[in-house]
This record gives structure tokens, C-alpha cells and sequence, in this order.
């Protein structure tokens, strides 16, 4: 394996790959064409096939290879006069016995030899091969072992798989699942044809559908069987008098069939009764609420309850916490409460429903059983619930405190009868106001969040261009690669080559410093035939070749018909493997195949769960990402869902361009229309011209504009251009569920497959995209991304522009000068910077003495060193004469004119980096190990210029020793 090359040698697995791969492609064309003729030359040929049969099996002619084996081994057997038969051939090649039956009539054919047997006749077992009868003893014995080892578990009535067997028996899988073949399709005829009319019955028939559920999908049979057992688990149900529902008959039968409701439809046609059709996660109505709470709540004044325009109605999840609610008296103050209380909606579900779990904590009956005042006081001193941590504490105190606001501004509103009225389900106020005056856990949890936002914002601050033009080349990458491959595909339908095709791009690495960095890399083009005949024969005997498997894999081939491996790359200056693209390692943790994310990913990477949901429907099929998974793990192939992962960089590369030139809001990015009304050119003062797209800002309730520039442009247009490549129109549809209450529905550009992108979708592709740079507060606290970072990233860097305060809350929409004041408030390293002005010595203007020639020279000099294209960096000096945009991330910079005069200083930068990758290995840090590794590589790339420099300085010095190495060299 190519572990343990690593292990020998050192290199990283990509670069060992490669060389295997090219090492592999040479070996299996020798063992095509070497000539075996005795029994030393056959040895030698097996010794090779065997030891690289893995990465042989990976190639195109890996099903050639092994048929030679096969051929050779009859040779072989042939030639030492050994008695051969499809046993003997498959002990030694371990292959399907198809093939080394085809393989031996071939033998037969092509030489006139017959198949050596011990008499004269012939028989034929259950793969249908021809056997000796002298053999038929040793394999009746191994049947009848099987058949009682089968018939012992059904007995016992516990599932099992055939593996199992084969672990309890000492046969191979394969000669397992030959033999109980017939078993299983008689346990299918005996299960079709037994009547069930009672309870008993019906058990004793799941039990033993339960025991064979493994095998009993590879029947003939199998989809009658399955449509019995539906229609056995309604039965079941009605003469139980339970509700016949789709979710009942899903939950009891324990299988996701399709036809479940095609059978619930029947039954009810043939019987005339009716299902009740439940859902798995049932809506919870108005009425449904109201029949749980008081009657007396049920109008109450100045609410919805009394008229549509005194507020809003219940959403699904405040109507869904509220029926939830065990305690009868919480659950009408929590409805009361929530008629009038509509500025929070999360966090008042929150709070009521951590109440609820309070209470059974505290063994409480219900909430007025509770006295606030000692309750209240205890759980912020943190001594009742102590597991509660600060911040969630402050949360939940803050909550209470702002319903009693609300409740009291309704309450002022009340005449005092209807106050009377409502008075027994209102939240009790607290009256020890001194002890609430004094806390302070509301100021300290509100100074740590912010303190974490800035800190966060900060981070982001400091890269806010590069993350920009990372999005942007990546976005570029991924527009080239989709390019390259429906060239392959055109190429491939065109000219008629054979599948599977070797194409190579040329592209560029980007680094978190915005390096870049020419290489090759390398892809195939499969389709799913030639996928299937890579994998068949290294795949177990019944993958491919039951009825309803066959049927899946031709319905998995329908669906897509190409896909794309990544094979590796390489620099364009040198032969050593380079670091991959940045997707590679989401694709390894199964981001872009499905929703299902390998969890240490996201612990190492410090992501969440739902860092990278993206949209439904946007990546491949359930069948299709399985059996892809099943050939990336037998074979090591990599797959590239290209929909997905370009659906990713269009979107992520828009909203990062947006949200940073504009500071717009998630919602309001979603707003985008391509229409002339929304989206369109502004015409300015004297002839010029802009870009703006309309959208309704947070607080109001009319459009205002957002500008945006050509680039914005050209990405919105590359999104809509890519959905209608793939025939999805812009249709009329409902906005998300955070924007409905105030947006009818649209046309709205960010939608896939007839839905509106939510908040996590966006977020997601903008990870996609980003994946990799490291973002971390000094504390080492992971930064993520997010559209609200880069709306306080935007207010930021506007401020820094020296742009007014009132200026930058017009751009942003904000009507609260201070919160604009908050969100442009410098970063500790501007901070720094500023401060730094009045450590510099100033120029003494009086001119009380005349000056020398030489001072005069030291002040020029001097002045020179303040200018930023001119100061002295590691290496060479700054060529940039306006504010650093990479932070003075010197090494790699484009602005660094090198000077060979420096080799040392960039030599003992580059030692450092190395120490400092060691370090990041040793203490298992990735993303500090892969930044050391990137500036180590920069290092290489300004040495290799100052030679070429050096060089250049010395044929301007004297030339002709220049021309003397040259014609030496």
C-alpha cells in the first residue's frame, strides 16, 4: 500500500501516488507482453501481478491483466499434469467463477486439451459451471453445512449476513452466497405463499423476514416479498385497530419502500377503508393550539386574536413550543405572552422552553408552583442549574427582563377591566430592584460578545481584500475545470475515443497570502460502463449481478452520465507534487457528495455542523453517491461532483463580492431580481454611471439602492448564465422563511430546483470557497466567515478610508449613527498603526542654524525610509506607495522588489518557517503547519529570483565571464 512507501521513504501520499501510478502503467503493459513458457518465468509474472494487483486493478487493463493470470495459471496447472478444475483454478487466482469458466473453454478451444476429470461425465453446480461428480461428495458436504448452519439461525431469529457464516464455517463469501442461493429463494416462495391471519402469524412471518433481510433483497423475488410485507404491516394494523398511516406502516415495517403508498391506495380500493394520512412531523395548527390553552385566552384585546392588524400571527415554531409545553399554567402564560411579544421570536421560544425543562428539573408541577424571587437570584448566582454557563444565563435573564417591558407596555394599553382579566397568566415581576441594579452579568456577557465580534472582525479586517481575490481566483478555477471537462466530453463524443481519457489542465495554486504558484493537473473522464468494468472485478460476486441490483445500476447510470476523478498535480518548474486543490479536502470529508460531513473534519477545521449544507438537490443522488463511495473505496478513485461544487463558487464568489463593496445584509443580498425595475444601470452627474440593485433594508419598508461595480455584475450574470445551462428557469417563487412576512413572491436570482436560498446555504458555499485560509483571533478562536463579519469587516475598512461616520450609515442603511459607530470602531492593529505616527521623530521647520551638505543628505534619506515604496522588507524593499493590502505579509508579496544582496535574510526566514512547520506537525495544528509550508514555498520563489538577479547584475558588470560559464556550463 502506498502507506507504507510513505512510511519508508517520507514523501507525502500525492506524491507517491503519482509516481506509483506512472510505475503501475509501465509494469502492466510488461506483464501483457512478457512471454511465460516454464515454470520459473510463470513464477516471476504471478510474484509482480500479485504484489501491485491493487493499484493493477485501478487501471484499463486491469480486467485483461487478470484473465492472463487466469490463462496462465491453466497453462501452468496444464503443464505440471495437475488435476484441474474451477476449484483448483479459483484457489489459486481467488477470481469469479465466470471468468475462469470462460476462460477454461477458451483453453479448451484455442489448444484441443481437455479438462482433466476423474470420469466420464459431467455435472453442473450451482453457478451453473461444469464439475466433476468425483467432486460432488466434498460439495455436498459443504452444502449440507451451509444448509444447517441456515436453518440454526433461523431458529434462533437473529438478522444476520453472510459474512457471518463465512466466519463460522471457514468458506469464502462468495462460495456462502452461492450455496444458500436456492435456500433463500424457497424461504421467498414459503413467505409469498403462508397465510397470516392473525397476530401470531404475522410475527412468526416478520421474524423470519427480519432473520434473512440481508439476502432475501438478491432474490428473484425480493419486490413481492417487500410488497407482502407492506401489505401484511396494514393488515396488521387495521384487525389490531391501530391507524392505518403512511408513517405507522414506515415505522413497523422497518423499510423506506416507495410503493408503500401505491399498496395503502390498494388496500383501501380493495377493502373500502380509510387511511389516515399522518405525517412523520405533523403541523401544528392555530386550532390546534387553542384547544390546548384556557378558553379564556382564546380573544384577547389589541392581539391577532382580535383582528389580523393588531399584530402577527403565531409562526410554526412559537405555535409548535407552545403545544409542547407539558404544564398546563406555562403553557397559557406562554401563549399570552406571546400574542403581544413579537420583537424575538428566538430567543422568547428559548426562554419559555427552557423554562419547561426547568421546571422538571426542579420537579416542579408547573410555574406557579415557582417563587421568582429566590428562583431568579439562585440562577444567576449560578446556584441552581450551575451546568447553565454564563453566557446562556445572561441570555435567558435578559429575555425575562424584556418580556416584562413588553408585557407592561400591553398592559398600559388595557382598560383596567381587561387588565383584571388577563391578570392570572401575566409574568410575575420581580421587586428586589436593588439586587438587579447591582448585576452586572448583562454588561459582562454583552462586552464578551462583543469583544469576540471584534476580535473576529478584526481577523477579517486584516485579509478583507485578500479573501476577496482568493473567492475570485478560486471562482476562476472552478469555471476552468468545468470548461476543461465538457471539452473532455465533446472530445469524447466527437472523435469516438475510448473512456476512460487522460486530460491535463494548466492552473495556478493560490495560497493564504495570495501567492500563486503554475501547475498541471491531471483528471479522467469516466462514464458509468467503464466505471462498472473497473470496479466489477475487484467488487464482491453480488454487487452487479442480482435482478433488482442490476436494475439500481442501470437506473444510477441513467442519472449521470459522465464523472470526472482528480488524478493529482505537479509545478510546471519542477516534477515534485504540489499541494491540491483546496476542494480536494472537502471531497475527502464527503462535503460536496452529501449532507453526512466526516465529524473530525469539522472538529480540526473548527466548523459546525451546518458550516456546509448546501441547497437540496444540488449534489449527486442517494444511489449515485453510494455506489460512487462503494467504487472510491475499493478502488481509491476520487470523484469531482462538478454541479455542486461550481453551484458552490459561483454563489460563495458573488456574496463575497457583494458583501464587501456594499456591506449589505444577508437578507438584502437575497432580495436580487433580475429585473429593470431591481437591477440596472443609474445614471450620476456629468455623464457617469453606476450599477445598483433595489432591495428592502432591515427597518423599512421601502426599496433603496445598493451600488455595485462591473465585477459585482459579471457574477450575478455568470450565476444566471450557469442556471440556465442547466434549464432551471427563474420562477416565480416564495421568499425565504426569514423574509416572507415582508416580500411577496418573485423571480429572486438565488434560487435552485424552485427554492429560495436560505441564510445556511449562502453561508455555506462562502466556507466552500474559503476553506482552507486560516482565519484566528490571537487567542487561537477559529473565524468563520459570515455575512455579518464582512458587513462589520466593510464598516471598518470605510473608516479606515477616512470616510465620515454619517457617509458610511447611509452605504450600510442604518438609521442609529451609533451602531454605525460601533461597527467602524478601529481594530487593534489600526490602533497600533496610528499610534505609531507620534513615535517617529519629526523635522525641526524653524531652520535656527544652517545646515550641512551631509545633513541635508540624512534628512533626504531619512525621509525616503517613511514612504512605503521605499522601505527596506526581508529580502529587497516595498515597491507600494500607497497602504499595505496583505499587512506587511512581506515574503510572497508582489510588491517586493528582492535584492540577492538579502539570500541570508530570506535563508533564516526560511529556517524559521521549517522549525515552525515541525512545531505545528508535532502539536497537530494543520492550518498553522499548511501557512508555514506556503511561506516556505515563497521563500523558495524569491530565492530562485535573486539569482536570476544576480546573474543579471553580474553579465552587466562584466559580460564575458558570463559568456566563459556559459559555454563551461
Amino acid at each position: 500500500m502506498n502507506r507504507e512507501v510513505m512510511a519508508v521513504t517520507g514523501y507525502d501520499r500525492k506524491t507517491i501516488s503519482g509516481v506509483t501510478q506512472r510505475y503501475v502503467r509501465d509494469l502492466a503493459a510488461e506483464l501483457l507482453q512478457t512471454v511465460v513458457e516454464n515454470r520459473e518465468a510463470h513464477e516471476r509474472w504471478v510474484r509482480d501481478y500479485r504484489t501491485f494487483r491493487p493499484f493493477i486493478t485501478r487501471t484499463t487493463s486491469g480486467p485483461v491483466l487478470f484473465r492472463r493470470f487466469v490463462r496462465l495459471v491453466i497453462e501452468q496447472l496444464h503443464r505440471e499434469n495437475t488435476l484441474m478444475t474451477v476449484n483448483a483454478v479459483e484457489a489459486i487466482t481467488g477470481g469469479r467463477r465466470r471468468i475462469l469458466n470462460e476462460e477454461l473453454v477458451l483453453w479448451e478451444q484455442e489448444t484441443g486439451h481437455q479438462v482433466a476429470r476423474t470420469v466420464a461425465w459431467k455435472s453442473l453446480d450451482t453457478y451453473g459451471t461444469t464439475v466433476l461428480v468425483g467432486e460432488n461428495h466434498a460439495l455436498n458436504q459443504r452444502n449440507e453445512s451451509i444448509t444447517a448452519e441456515l436453518d440454526r439461525r433461523r431458529r434462533l431469529g437473529t438478522p444476520f449476513k453472510l459474512a457471518d457464516i463465512s466466519r463460522c464455517l471457514g468458506y469464502s463469501v462468495a462460495t456462502v452466497s452461492g450455496y444458500s442461493r436456492h435456500y433463500v429463494a424457497a424461504l421467498a416462495d414459503e413467505l409469498l405463499s403462508t397465510p397470516v391471519d392473525s397476530r401470531e402469524a404475522y410475527e412468526g412471518w416478520r421474524r423470519d423476514f427480519n432473520t434473512f433481510r440481508y439476502s432475501l433483497p438478491n432474490t428473484r423475488r425480493s419486490r413481492e416479498v417487500l410488497t407482502r410485507l407492506t401489505r401484511l404491516t396494514i393488515e396488521h394494523l387495521h384487525r389490531e385497530g391501530h391507524t392505518v398511516a403512511y408513517s405507522e406502516v414506515l415505522r413497523i415495517s422497518e423499510h423506506n419502500d416507495r410503493h408503500i403508498k401505491q399498496e395503502i391506495r390498494r388496500w383501501e380500493e380493495e377493502t373500502g377503508h380509510q387511511a389516515r394520512p399522518l405525517r412523520v412531523w405533523k403541523e401544528i395548527t392555530l386550532e390546534m393550539v387553542l384547544d390546548r390553552v384556557t378558553p379564556a385566552l382564546h380573544h384577547l384585546p389589541l392581539t391577532f386574536l382580535e383582528s389580523p392588524t393588531m399584530g402577527r400571527p403565531f409562526n410554526e415554531s412559537q405555535r409548535r413550543m407552545i403545544h409542547s409545553i407539558s404544564q398546563p399554567k406555562l403553557r397559557d402564560v406562554a401563549f399570552f405572552v406571546m400574542t403581544f411579544a413579537d420583537g424575538n421570536r428566538r430567543n422568547d421560544i428559548t426562554f419559555f422552553a427552557s423554562m419547561s425543562r426547568y421546571l422538571k428539573r426542579l420537579e416542579l408541577a408547573d410555574i406557579d408552583e415557582l417563587d421568582p424571587e429566590a428562583f431568579y437570584q439562585r440562577y444567576h448566582d449560578g446556584e441552581v442549574l450551575p451546568e447553565e454557563g454564563t453566557p446562556k444565563r445572561g441570555r435567558f435573564l435578559q429575555t425575562y427582563f424584556r418580556l416584562l417591558r413588553k408585557q407592561e407596555d400591553y398592559l398600559l394599553k388595557l382598560t383596567p377591566e381587561q387588565r383584571r382579566a388577563v391578570a392570572p397568566w401575566k409574568l410575575i415581576a420581580l421587586k428586589d430592584d436593588h439586587f438587579w441594579h447591582r448585576s452586572t452579568i448583562h454588561r459582562e456577557v454583552r462586552a464578551e460578545q462583543r469583544m469576540r465580534r471584534k476580535a473576529a472582525t478584526a481577523v477579517v479586517h486584516d485579509r478583507f481584500y485578500l479573501l476577496r481575490d482568493i473567492a475570485e481566483r478560486r471562482c476562476i478555477q472552478v469555471e476552468r475545470l468545468y470548461t476543461a471537462f465538457r471539452d473532455a466530453i465533446a472530445h469524447h463524443e466527437r472523435k469516438g475515443e475510448a473512456l476512460p481519457i487522460s486530460f491535463s489542465i494548466t492552473d495556478e495554486t493560490v495560497s493564504a497570502s495570495g501567492r500563486t504558484r503554475p501547475t498541471q493537473q491531471h483528471f479522467r473522464l469516466w462514464d458509468a460502463a467503464t466505471l462498472r468494468s473497473v470496479h466489477e472485478p475487484v467488487a464482491e460476486d453480488f454487487y452487479y449481478h442480482q435482478d433488482q441490483r442490476q436494475r439500481m445500476r442501470a437506473a444510477v447510470c441513467d442519472q449521470a452520465g459522465y464523472f470526472l476523478s482528480y488524478e493529482g498535480g505537479h509545478a510546471r518548474d519542477d516534477a515534485d507534487a504540489v499541494e491540491p486543490y483546496w476542494f480536494i479536502e472537502l471531497l475527502q470529508a464527503n462535503v460536496l457528495r452529501s449532507q453526512v460531513v466526516d465529524p473530525d473534519f469539522l472538529t480540526r477545521n473548527g466548523y459546525s455542523r451546518s458550516s456546509f449544507q448546501l441547497p437540496p438537490q444540488s449534489t449527486w443522488g442517494a444511489s449515485t453517491n453510494n455506489w460512487l463511495e462503494r467504487i472510491s473505496r475499493d478502488i481509491g478513485m476520487l470523484f469531482i461532483p462538478l454541479d455542486a461544487l461550481k453551484l458552490g463558487a459561483l454563489v460563495g464568489h458573488a456574496a463575497i463580492q457583494i458583501m464587501t463593496k456594499t456591506g449589505a445584509r444577508m437578507n438584502e443580498f437575497l432580495q436580487i431580481r433580475l429585473s429593470q425595475e431591481h437591477l440596472s444601470r443609474v445614471l450620476l452627474a456629468k455623464g457617469r454611471e453606476a450599477i445598483a440593485f433595489r432591495a428592502i433594508p432591515k427597518g423599512r419598508r421601502a426599496e433603496e439602492p445598493y451600488y455595485i461595480d462591473e465585477r459585482c455584475m459579471r457574477a450575478l450574470h455568470a450565476w444566471w448564465k450557469f442556471q440556465r445551462e442547466r434549464e432551471q428557469s427563474l420562477e416565480t417563487i416564495p421568499a425565504t422563511r426569514n423574509l416572507r412576512h415582508k416580500l411577496r413572491p418573485a423571480p429572486y436570482l438565488w434560487q435552485h430546483a424552485g427554492r429560495h436560498f436560505s441564510h445556511k446555504d449562502i453561508n455555506a458555499t462562502m466556507s466552500i470557497m474559503l476553506h482552507g485560509i486560516s482565519l484566528q483571533t490571537p487567542d487561537g478562536e477559529a473565524v468563520r466567515v459570515t455575512s455579518h463579519l464582512l458587513r462589520h469587516g466593510f464598516a471598518t475598512e470605510m473608516r479606515a478610508l477616512n470616510t465620515p461616520v454619517d457617509v458610511i450609515a447611509l452605504l450600510m442603511k442604518q438609521r442609529d449613527i451609533r451602531v454605525t459607530e460601533y461597527y467602524s470602531q478601529p481594530t487593534p492593529a489600526r490602533l497600533v498603526e496610528l499610534q505609531r505616527k507620534i513615535f517617529e521623530s519629526r523635522v525641526d521647520l524653524s531652520r535656527t542654524h544652517i545646515r550641512s551638505p551631509a545633513q541635508i543628505r540624512r534628512q533626504v534619506e531619512a525621509a525616503q525610509e517613511q514612504v512605503g515604496a521605499l522601505i527596506p522588507v526581508i529580502g529587497g524593499r516595498c515597491t507600494v506607495a500607497s497602504q499595505c493590502p496583505i499587512k506587511f505579509a512581506c515574503i510572497g508579496c508582489a510588491g517586493n522588489a528582492p535584492d540577492w544582496r538579502k539570500r541570508d535574510q530570506v535563508i533564516i526566514y526560511r529556517q524559521a518557517c521549517a522549525q515552525m512547520a515541525e512545531m505545528a506537525e508535532a502539536q497537530n495544528l494543520p492550518a498553522e503547519e499548511r501557512k508555514a509550508k506556503e511561506a516556505m514555498a515563497s521563500c523558495n520563489d524569491v530565492l530562485a529570483e535573486m539569482e536570476l538577479l544576480e546573474r543579471a547584475d553580474q553579465a552587466a558588470a562584466d559580460p564575458v565571464i558570463l559568456t566563459i560559464g556559459r559555454k563551461e556550463g
